[in-house]
């Protein structure tokens, strides 16, 4: 994961953080993060790419409604991972 938040920061410092191989990167990290079980910072990767593929190639592009899934995906592992409020 260390290396992974490496790549990231040197993509976002040689191109910028809306670069699109920065943004793969930032992809890249929220799998990872999401596969050792840190969802909400999964979440908040995943969601700068949302947000990024949302406004440049529009809300009905095929790679704005896979981020979105992964985006559903993320959210059911916290909820199952994280356990109910006592009444």
């Amino acid at each position: 994961m260390t290396s992974a938040r490496r790549a990231l920061a040197a993509h976002e410092h040689r191109f910028g953080t809306d670069y699109p191989i920065t943004l793969a990167a930032r992809s890249l990290l929220s799998n990872i993060l999401h596969a050792v079980g840190a969802y909400r910072e999964a979440i908040e990767q995943a969601e700068a790419v949302r947000e990024w593929r949302e406004r440049v190639l529009g809300p009905e592009h095929p790679w704005t409604a896979v981020i979105r899934e992964k985006l559903a995906r993320y959210r059911r592992s916290l909820a199952q991972a994280t356990p109910p409020a006592p009444s």
